[in-house]
């Protein structure tokens, strides 16, 4: 890809794609089917431990370190948005078409029968300009330019935000009138998050253990990042929902990284003042204790 100009790129659990600005999609990585599920009816199949991984027309059970355009349904077509899940890809043409291929378990890609796709399969085609794909473990959301948002696939904790845990037919609007016209999305495991009109930050589905939310649910967070970072999926930080017994949930008011943020270099506050080239930095010695072993 020496000679393209890379436009986007998308990473799966063990795969790649790249979009160029010539509408080309290029993939590389883990080209893994140790599964065959179109071939089994059993019902003593794991199916947790099933692993599609088809980055389009390459061998099975193969590695590809080197980069190969995806030219099966592609090669004349112009891509616009591309985007991956862990073992499946959705791309978007200049014709407002959508294409997907990869693991299909979840009905990710398309609701019928077959558990994977080897080529890319058209999907739908919608009336509105489609801006943005994402994709979760098993469900994707796609954003039209009206700010319209569509899920469509696994539906096991809520991530497609429909009120419920049935899955539907196929690609189904997330209304919820409180949004408004959607700004942006983001999909990760079987979590959704959107940023409203107002630009408050919703999330739904599986965020927090034992709990999930089966419709978008106003938060506090002031982006997207955070709304993840405080998920059950971060490692950094506690939830800041917190959910009663009665499963019922209210939003912690108390965000301290948001606290911690505002009393940063405030003079106000400051227990003591370090010079740094001439300059004032005003810090707390508290934090300083808990955050670095030389202040102990």
């Amino acid at each position: 890809l020496s000679d393209k100009l890379i436009v986007d790129i998308g990473c799966g659990q063990r795969h790649g794609l790249a979009l160029t600005s010539d509408g080309k999609v290029y993939a590389w990585g883990k080209n893994w089917e140790e599964y065959d599920s179109n071939e089994s009816d059993s019902e003593d199949s794991d199916w947790n431990e099933i692993y599609l991984q088809n980055v389009s027309q390459f061998d099975k059970n193969t590695t590809y370190f080197d980069v190969r355009q995806v030219k099966h349904k592609l090669e004349k077509k112009k891509v616009v948005h591309i985007a991956c899940g862990p073992s499946f890809n959705i791309v978007v043409t200049d014709k407002n078409k959508l294409y997907g291929w990869g693991n299909n378990m979840g009905r990710q890609i398309s609701n019928d029968e077959l558990y994977y796709y080897k080529y890319p399969r058209k999907i739908i085609t919608l009336s509105d300009k489609i801006i943005k794909a994402v994709c979760g473990d098993e469900h994707t959301l796609a954003l039209t330019s009206k700010g319209e948002m569509y899920a469509w696939g696994s539906n096991s904790y809520g991530e497609l935000g429909v009120n419920s845990n049935q899955e539907p037919s196929g690609p189904i609007v997330v209304n919820i009138p409180e949004m408004g016209k959607v700004l942006d999305i983001v999909a990760y495991r079987s979590s959704s998050v959107a940023v409203g009109c107002d630009r408050i930050i919703y999330v739904w589905g599986h965020f927090y253990h034992d709990f999930w939310i089966t419709t978008p649910f106003a938060t506090k967070f002031s982006n997207i990042h955070d709304a993840f970072a405080h998920s059950m999926w971060g490692s950094m930080h506690n939830s800041s929902i917190v959910f009663t017994n009665t499963f019922k949930y209210i939003e912690d008011v108390l965000n301290i990284l948001e606290s911690l943020k505002a009393i940063f270099d405030d003079q106000l506050s400051n227990d003591l003042t370090i010079l740094v080239e001439g300059q004032p930095i005003y810090v707390h010695k508290a934090i300083l204790k808990i955050r670095c072993q030389y202040f102990k």
